[in-house]
């Protein structure tokens, strides 16, 4: 098995991305630059052999809102030979390798099919390209993810999820993932299949929305909920169990007071709708225009895949 090294993304890499968990959709794309920000947010399975000049070119018409500058057309669709495996492995620097083969299986995608500029597939690393998935302690149920702007609330009780509103396709994820803008003939698709309009965090995530709590219901809610978050951490990580207990009495506080004072609040629960699980808030930023989602950290499970 032989491996390349890069830096980082860069220009003539083929890259895949999923819609989402368990998700059908997929989307394949060929860089035209370094892509830094794509660092542990796609898999990169294959290259430009040959023909990266045209790629150049094609890339060239590109305009920030997705239609062409001028009409592009294929008129001689070849096909390219399939090399050996090569094993691609991303690091914390972007695309890195060993001096001896993979420590993890690489295999060809045989089922792809090589684009007209010479682009093949040259395998997958099985370790490359960690995703983190936030999920739901009592349902495992998938709440977010890494690929958005995380922070800690000044208190550290919980996690400000930043998302954004888009409008797509039924069913597809969001282009602007991955820095792609939807071309105009793809608009009018969607026109014809469908569009479906939200937070992308919601729609990314299949979070089901939530009836509006008062004082009085969210007391009816919470304090089942602490009680089933406090017998899991009990079973799990049993040495924090005095730890949980500040931090749940705490944030329960902090929660009343969302419920009570904040009017505009929405309320998401994960997809299996399940009323015992984690139930997330989601307002918006000071500019009226940025989505956030509002998650008790521990009431989360971490999962790389």
């Amino acid at each position: 098995m032989k491996t390349l090294t890069f830096d980082t993304p860069a220009p003539a890499f083929c890259l895949w991305q999923t819609g989402g968990r368990d998700t059908n959709n997929s989307q394949f794309f060929i860089t035209l630059k370094k892509a830094e920000h794509l660092d542990f947010k796609h898999v990169a399975f294959g290259w430009v052999r040959d023909g990266m000049s045209t790629v150049q070119k094609m890339g060239a018409l590109g305009t920030k809102g997705g239609v062409p500058a001028k009409k592009l057309v294929i008129t001689d669709c070849g096909t390219a030979s399939r090399p050996h495996p090569v094993d691609v492995t991303r690091s914390r620097h972007g695309f890195t390798h060993g001096k001896g083969p993979a420590s993890c299986v690489s295999r060809p995608f045989s089922s792809a099919t090589p684009a007209a500029t010479g682009l093949y597939c040259v395998g997958t690393n099985t370790k490359a390209a960690k995703m983190i998935i936030y999920k739901c302690l009592i349902t495992g149920d998938e709440i977010f993810s890494d690929i958005y702007n995380i922070k800690l609330s000044e208190d550290k009780l919980f996690y400000e999820v930043e998302g954004k509103n888009i409008t797509r396709k039924t069913g597809d994820f969001d282009d602007a993932l991955i820095g792609a803008n939807a071309s105009a003939e793809e608009a009018s698709e969607g026109a014809e299949t469908g569009l479906e309009s939200g937070v992308d965090i919601v729609l990314n995530h299949k979070l089901t929305p939530a009836p509006r709590f008062d004082k009085k219901s969210f007391i009816a809610y919470i304090k089942p909920y602490m009680k089933a978050l406090k017998a899991k951490v009990e079973e799990t990580t049993p040495d924090k169990v005095v730890e949980f207990q500040k931090e749940a009495q705490e944030a329960t506080k902090k929660m009343m007071e969302m419920v009570t004072k904040n009017k505009d609040l929405e309320y998401f629960t994960g997809e299996s709708m399940n009323p015992d699980g984690m139930v997330a808030f989601l307002d918006y930023r000071e500019d009226g225009e940025t989505p956030y989602l509002i998650v008790f950290k521990a009431g989360l499970e971490i999962e790389k895949c």
